[in-house]
């Protein structure tokens, strides 16, 4: 028999959290088995974090082993509130007759599109700041007859890869219009919260006939769309004194696609960047550095990639005096 338990740490101990046994069958003497069905339930009394599970066989030592301290199996995990993995598919069984024709989000998005089961837009961020009231306004569009439309929005602010019930920023019924209309919009607001992470996020955009939908699978009818944010604290400073600078034309990098290394060209405005982070395409930050800008002559960052898979990244450089701009970055090794 195998018991499990959770564990705050990678040892087992008499504190951790006793999870369920599993049954291996009756064994002879010498005889192995390369496989054990089994299936864990979280308790209830586990809070959202990092934790490790622990396997042990003949945890209470009853069977005597010539070596009785390779029996323990750890693995590190990650527990989320309940949610939809913001990674995981979506898309519409049949978007001909409704489907989502543009997305439109401050000035900051204005997105037009054609009907098809999925779109995927997450290759161009668009920025948000933390705490600022956002117009959002969702068209629908029909190719003659003309139902509800239910539109729901999430952002995965908090970064925990899934899309929570209190991520959904915007939800709204678009009521039908008469049968040959072209297309219809709806608007509103949002404002993401104080407690919200900055750096990438994925936002998902779900238009349904008749009900609302799930964040992941299927959808009869209408569409899904899938954006990346860029959220940022930094709200416009007005002050003379210490203006808020855009500089996307003096920054650029290259090799990219790249391989091993990367270098960040900064111009001359090397002293107002102090942070350079690369998200991976899901929103999750997989590299963080500071940015030494005290000597303007040194206007290149060299970054090196042999750890990174080869996909796509997202370089975003930050800066009290700047607001945080994004690089699209591929990496292609050989590999």
């Amino acid at each position: 028999t195998i018991k499990a338990y959770f564990s705050t740490d990678d040892v087992l101990s008499s504190d951790d959290v006793f999870d369920g046994l599993i049954p291996t069958g009756n064994l002879g003497a010498g005889q192995t088995t390369s496989m054990v069905p089994g299936a864990s339930t979280v308790p209830t009394s586990l809070t959202p974090g990092n934790y490790f599970l622990i396997l042990k066989v003949d945890a209470d030592e009853t069977i005597p082993e010539s070596n009785e301290n390779n029996n323990t199996i750890v693995s590190a995990i990650t527990l989320t509130t309940g949610g939809s993995n913001p990674n995981c598919d979506a898309s519409s069984d049949f978007p001909w007759e409704d489907w989502i024709s543009r997305v439109q989000v401050g000035n900051v998005l204005d997105q037009v599109s054609s009907k098809t089961p999925y779109s995927d837009y997450t290759a161009n961020p668009f920025p948000l700041i933390i705490g600022e009231n956002n117009s959002i306004e969702l068209t629908s569009s029909f190719s003659y007859f003309t139902y509800d439309e239910y539109w729901r929005v999430w952002i995965d602010w908090n970064g925990d890869s899934s899309f929570d019930a209190n991520e959904i920023v915007f939800e709204e019924i678009l009521t039908r219009p008469a049968n040959g209309t072209a297309s219809k919009s709806i608007s509103g607001s949002f404002a993401l919260p104080a407690s919200a992470n900055t750096g990438m996020a994925k936002m998902r955009v779900i238009m349904t006939r008749d009900a609302y939908a799930a964040p992941c699978g299927s959808v009869d009818f209408g569409e899904v769309e899938d954006y990346m944010v860029n959220i940022s604290n930094t709200a416009p400073n007005t002050k003379k004194t210490n203006p808020i600078v855009s500089i996307p034309s003096e920054i650029s990098i290259y090799p990219n696609p790249a391989k091993d290394l990367v270098t960040i060209e900064l111009s001359k405005k090397t002293g107002l960047v102090e942070e350079v982070l690369i998200f991976d395409q899901f929103g999750k930050m997989v590299f963080a550095q500071a940015v030494e800008t005290n000597d303007e002559s040194n206007t290149q960052l060299e970054i090196e990639l042999t750890d990174f898979i080869n996909g796509t990244y997202f370089l975003q450089l930050r800066g009290e005096k700047i607001q945080p701009m994004v690089k699209r970055l591929i990496i292609q090794s050989d590999y």
